[in-house]
């Protein structure tokens, strides 16, 4: 994976971009707006969602406007697939034999829903798994992102008892949540090796330059999290 280099759009946002021969992805940080967005990508067709926080995925559509679903594969040049994220977690992928990309949104809720697992069923009628890498986007690391015991409880009826207790950490007799163990444990379980699976490691909580609804408590400031194949 190329690391996503900072560059500014025409109003002098941020946002970071990684450009490779297969794909390109980025993030946005503070301050964009869906309009900021889609002058970015003047040139290109975007998709955003009505993000519900469950386990549906769409495949990038032009009749499709704000479609309720929280990811997107996308098969064809000129389209960009994205998702808005303020704490939650960005799984990016993209495939290094036919055309096909995607980006999902991984909160507690759609994990549990089965969001990935959802993916990876549909990824698998698409192309080899081994041909497929995926990017763990910015979001809120397990120490900054601590929860109650209802939560755990969703956990650990979802998985065994060993891999609950790596996705739910203890500390301090307060409970934290890993977001990206979690993803990963599901990718690992289907096929997909450690060496597929890319993280960024931005936390979003920690970082002042992206947003954080843990952080703030309020607002509606998010990252656009995108991806699109390249011509």
């Amino acid at each position: 994976m190329i690391k996503p280099v900072r560059k500014e759009s025409i109003r002098n946002l941020s946002y970071y971009e990684s450009k490779s021969h297969f794909y390109t992805f980025g993030y946005t940080l503070k301050g964009w707006g869906e309009n900021d967005l889609i002058n970015l990508f003047a040139d290109r067709k975007v998709l955003l969602l009505n993000q519900v926080h469950q386990q549906k995925i769409v495949s990038f559509s032009d009749r499709l406007f704000k479609p309720e679903a929280d990811g997107i594969v996308v098969s064809a040049p000129f389209r960009v697939a994205v998702i808005k994220t303020a704490d939650c977690l960005p799984l990016f992928f993209f495939s290094t034999s036919v055309r096909l990309a995607g980006i999902v949104h991984c909160g507690w809720r759609g994990i549990v829903a089965g969001i990935v697992d959802n993916l990876m069923k549909l990824l698998e009628s698409r192309d080899k798994l081994a041909n497929i890498f995926f990017i763990l986007g910015a979001a809120i690391e397990w120490q900054c992102y601590e929860i109650k015991d209802d939560v755990q409880a969703e956990f650990e009826r979802k998985f065994s008892k060993q891999k609950a207790t790596e996705i739910i950490r203890k500390n301090d007799h307060k409970l934290f949540l890993d977001l990206k163990e979690a993803v990963r444990t599901i990718l690992t379980e289907n096929k997909i090796s450690r060496e597929q699976i890319f993280n960024i490691g931005s936390c979003t909580y920690c970082n002042p330059e992206l947003p954080s609804f843990r952080r703030t408590k309020s607002g509606t400031d998010r990252i656009y999290n995108y991806i699109y194949i390249n011509e």
